[in-house]
Order: structure tokens, then C-alpha cells, then sequence
């Protein structure tokens, strides 16, 4: 059934933003693409939603177009611009009637002239939690941003399927040509076909592909000139990155996570001269980082979380550039490479849940542009290096969980800089020699203004990643 209050939104033609949000009784909607001045649709937490109109599409009808004369086509949402549809788990599609909902590949020629007459303005379509919409008007001329998550991928493909029509309205034009952002998220077990389309939208600047468990490769994106960021997460089968990953000239970030079987990570990685942020997260069959990753000269955030890994690559010690270097959950890590020392515009340093590291090296108090430096969950580590005591720009030092560790370095007295020092649930003895006035190790720390030491208790490590 539909709802009394939405058939007042078809009266109020000078409308311009219209958020139909938990309607639980409401099934379609009446027919809204002939307003004018509407640029702003929503459609959130609309339960029983199964059409969003109850009559034929609004362009013209598929027996009006077949009994007119005039070949030009009525704009359908002519000034929309932004459409969101989000959790709506019944929505099957645009139309009730199937003779509209038929797609693009089964319409006559005449038919699809109209299909390039829908969403003229539409700049931004976002797509959530609407696992059975196969059937909408395609959105060729979306310039903006476009996501698709747990939702079906057909109307994506009957879109992308436009610009093998040769009765495009101009021929030196393709849908999604003009877009900047890409966001896929599905279960779609079609998502394979899909992708091979993606290499194909030059205008892209964002990327982003996660959460999809059928997709085992993923198609050349190497054309893509303009990608500025790149993320792929939770692609469970795949295998390999594209070579032509090496390609993306313009790419400032990428960041790979939860690809569980990725076992290595393609040597084009190390031609990304303008990339700025890496982030290798959770690949637990990854054992190496490829050498060029020494390359990467305007490098300025380095993330790595693989539990596998054995080494990490020289070539780091070579990312002059480096800002922020993070090392998380790597348990076959037993040492890091001598040169990160040199690397003079590191300012933030996390290292943790490395289990297999007892010490760590006296060359870290060459950093001396270091700022923050954060020391998590090393249960073996028995002692912090003396060089510590030369990291004269030192703001922060923090140490979680590292219950062998049983004293401060003399050198800590020199840290003049040092504006905050905690230490959480490492040893007894450690708190006991860090106590105000009477402990050994106070004179260390006395002169650090904010001073946070707590004792060790049985609970979770918490933010330990």
C-alpha cells in the first residue's frame, strides 16, 4: 500500500529536497519524477518498500513510445542530483510493472533513447542495504560519486552496458565517464563480470572495493590516469594485484586490507612516484614486501600489519619522506632494518604486537625529528635502548603491555621535550621503581609534566592493533 503522506509530495512542485525515512506501512511511492526543482531524494529504513512507484516509468511509458512521433525524451528527475536508498530489504525495484523493469539489453532501439533522457544532473547515487534492487533507471551522466553496497550489481552493468548502443546520444561519450568516486561492497555473485568495466572509467579519482567474497581478480586498472586512492578490503579470493597497478601515476594513497590470500604484492608497486600513503594490513599469507617499496619518494605514512611477514624490505630506509611508520601484528618479525634510523622527517613511530622482539635497537635514538613514539604489547621486551635518551624532540612516549620490562634507561633524564609519558600494565617492578619520590627510577621522569603508570591487570588489551 502507499502512503497518505507521500501523495502530498506529488502536489508540492517547487519541492527541492524530499527524506522519506521509516515508513514501515509503505510499499511505493507515488510517481515523483516529474518535480522540477527536486535535488535531493533519500530513502532510509523503508522495510516493506518493494517499488518506488507504483506506475510505469515517468520518461514516457513503453506504449507511448511506441505510438510517438517525436523522437526526443522527457528528463527523468530532470534537476536531481543527489539519490541515497538505504536500508530498504524488500526493494525490488523502480517499477511495479515488469514490461519497464525489462533493462537495457532486452529494449528496442527506440526504447533506449529514452533511458539516456534519466538522471540528467545526478551527481552523487549512494546505494546501501538494498540486497534485491535489480531494476532501476541507469544514471549515465553521474559525475560525482557512486556506492554500491550490499546490493545487486545489475543496474551498475545495464548502465555500463549503455555505451555499446549505437544509437548513443553522442558517440564520443560513456556513461560514467565523468566519475570521480567509486565505492563496491556486494555479495553480487556477478561482481567478476562487473569489474571488468571499472578499468574502463578514466575519470575515476577513488576507488574503493571491499567486502565482496566471490571476486578472485580484479580487472587492469592501469588506463585509470586520475586515481588518486585506491582501497581494497576483505577480497577473501583474491590472489594477485594487477600489474598495472605500477601505472596509476596520479595515485597519492593505497591501502590494502583483510585479503587473506594474497601471498605477494606486484613490483609496479614500487613505480607509484606520487603515493603518500600505504597501508598493507592483515594479509596473513604475505611473508615479503617488495624491494622497490624504496622508491616511493613522497612515502609519508607506512601501515604494515601482516603476521607473516619475516622482513621488511632495505629499500624503507631510503623513503626520506616518511612521516608516520606503523608496524602492528607482525608475530615472524625479529628485527627492523638498521637504516630506518636516518630517516629525519619521521615524527610518529608505532610499533606493536611484534612478539618475537626482546630489545630494540639503539639506532632509534637517531630520530631525532621523532615526536611520538608508541610502544605496544612487546611481551618479551626487557628493556628500552639508551639511545632513547637522544630523541630530543620526543612530545609522547607510550608503553602498553609490556610486562617484562622492568626499567627506564638512564639517558630518559635528557628528554626535555617530553611533555607526556605513559606506562600501562607492564611490570610490577617497573611501577614500583617509578614511584613518586621513593623509586629508583624517579629521577628519570621527575621533570615530565603529565605522567600516567598503571598496574598490570587480566583484562583485554585495549586499541592493541
Amino acid at each position: 500500500m502507499g502512503c497518505e503522506v507521500c501523495k502530498l509530495a506529488f502536489l508540492l512542485t517547487n519541492i527541492v529536497n524530499l527524506n522519506f525515512d521509516g515508513l514501515k506501512r509503505c510499499q511505493y511511492l507515488p510517481r515523483l519524477d516529474h518535480l522540477p526543482c527536486l535535488k535531493l531524494v533519500e530513502f532510509r529504513r523503508l522495510q516493506n518498500l518493494e517499488y518506488i512507484s507504483n506506475k510505469d516509468w515517468g520518461i514516457n511509458s513503453p506504449s507511448d513510445a511506441s505510438s510517438s512521433t517525436s523522437t526526443s525524451a522527457v528528463p527523468f528527475f530532470p534537476s536531481l542530483e543527489k539519490l541515497i536508498l538505504e536500508d530498504c530489504p524488500n526493494l525490488k525495484g523502480w517499477w511495479r510493472e515488469n514490461v519497464a523493469t525489462q533493462g537495457i539489453g532486452s529494449s528496442s532501439r527506440r526504447d533506449q533513447k529514452h533511458w539516456w533522457a534519466s538522471f540528467p544532473c545526478l551527481s552523487t547515487l549512494e546505494i546501501t542495504a538494498c540486497p534485491y534492487l535489480a531494476s532501476m533507471p541507469p544514471y549515465p551522466y553521474l559525475d560525482k560519486k557512486l556506492i554500491l553496497k550490499s546490493t545487486s550489481l545489475k543496474p551498475f552493468q545495464e548502465t555500463m552496458m549503455m555505451m555499446k548502443n549505437e544509437d548513443n546520444v553522442s558517440s564520443s561519450f560513456s556513461p560514467l565517464s565523468k566519475l570521480k568516486s567509486l565505492e563496491i561492497g556486494t555479495f553480487d555473485k556477478d561482481i567478476e563480470g562487473v569489474s571488468e568495466g571499472i578499468g574502463e572509467l578514466i575519470s575515476l579519482e577513488l576507488l574503493s572495493i571491499g567486502h565482496s567474497p566471490n571476486l578472485a581478480t580484479l580487472p587492469d586498472i592501469g588506463n585509470l590516469k586520475s586515481l588518486q586512492t585506491f582501497e581494497i578490503e576483505s577480497l577473501h579470493n583474491l590472489t594477485s594485484l594487477p600489474e598495472g597497478i605500477g601505472k596509476l601515476t596520479s595515485l597519492q594513497r593505497l591501502t590494502i586490507r583483510e585479503c587473506h590470500n594474497l601471498t605477494s604484492l606486484p613490483r609496479g608497486i614500487g613505480n607509484l612516484k606520487s603515493i603518500q600513503t600505504l597501508e598493507i594490513e592483515s594479509l596473513h599469507n604475505l611473508t615479503s614486501l617488495p624491494e622497490g617499496i624504496g622508491n616511493l619518494t613522497s612515502l609519508h605514512r607506512l601501515t604494515v600489519k601482516c603476521n607473516k611477514l619475516i622482513s621488511l624490505p632495505q629499500g624503507i630506509v631510503k623513503l626520506t619522506s616518511l612521516q608516520r611508520l606503523t608496524i602492528c601484528h607482525c608475530d615472524n618479525l625479529t628485527s627492523l632494518p638498521e637504516g630506518i634510523g636516518n630517516l629525519e622527517s619521521l615524527h610518529f613511530f608505532r610499533i606493536a604486537n611484534c612478539n618475537k622482539f626482546t630489545s630494540l635497537p639503539e639506532w632509534i635514538g637517531n630520530l631525532k625529528s621523532l615526536e611520538t613514539f608508541e610502544i605496544v604489547s612487546l611481551h618479551k621486551l626487557a628493556s628500552l635502548p639508551q639511545g632513547i635518551g637522544n630523541l630530543t624532540s620526543l612530545r609522547q612516549l607510550t608503553v602498553y603491555f609490556c610486562e617484562n620490562l622492568i626499567s627506564l634507561p638512564q639517558g630518559m633524564h635528557r628528554l626535555t621535550s617530553l611533555n607526556r609519558l605513559e606506562l600501562s600494565y607492564c611490570s610490577t617492578l617497573l611501577r614500583k621503581r617509578c614511584k613518586k619520590q621513593t623509586g629508583e627510577d624517579w629521577p628519570k621522569i621527575a621533570h615530565i609534566p603529565n605522567l600516567e603508570i598503571w598496574p598490570i591487570e587480566k583484562h583485554s588489551e585495549p586499541g592493541a592493533y
